[in-house]
């Protein structure tokens, strides 16, 4: 009976032998799941990096350059004793539309340096638009959206050549009866 008892012992020895390396096989796994939970929110969502690993980086236009252009006077119509007061600013886009990335750049070489390059052909153009509006037309907001898209028209069909006109925001209008 001696050997039985030293047959359990060693079996009781065994299977706490067993018991601590499971306990430390299932701390281990723990461990190793927290940190990869940890590691794959820290990718998603602090690095933001899911999708350039998926789809490799994403590169995105440059915001519109803002132009601020002096505000503009004009007579309007029917019978031009009117007199509207107009500021727009234009958000203009550097990134090529119609065209190759070099001649974008070219294009906006010399704006990105001095802004003021192209403004006289641009207030050329939007002074040619205004006077052919009637101070209801600038007043209304139909009149509105609708000088707003003449205006992108002309400038991206007959002023700029690479880039485009993003958008046109209406910062102030007056019209003086």
């Amino acid at each position: 009976m001696a050997e039985a008892g030293e047959v359990h012992e060693l079996h009781e020895e065994v299977s706490e032998e067993r018991g601590a390396r499971n306990l430390v096989l299932i701390v281990s796994l723990t461990i190793l799941a927290l940190l990869i939970i940890a590691g794959a929110f820290w990718l998603f969502i602090w690095n933001n990096s899911a999708t350039d690993l998926i789809a490799g980086p994403v590169e995105r236009p440059p915001a519109p350059l803002q132009i601020e252009l002096d505000p503009f006077t004009v007579n309007v119509l029917p019978d031009r004793e009117q007199i509207a007061r107009v500021t727009l600013v234009a958000g203009i886009e550097t990134y090529p539309q119609n065209g190759s990335e070099e001649k974008a750049q070219e294009e906006w070489q010399p704006l990105n340096k001095n802004p003021r390059s192209l403004i006289p052909a641009i207030r050329d153009s939007i002074l040619d638009i205004l006077s052919t509006r009637s101070g209801q037309e600038l007043t209304s907001e139909e009149g509105a959206k609708a000088l707003k898209k003449d205006i992108m028209l002309r400038l991206n069909t007959e002023v700029l050549r690479d880039s485009r006109v993003k958008e046109i925001n209406i910062t102030d209008r007056v019209v003086n009866p």
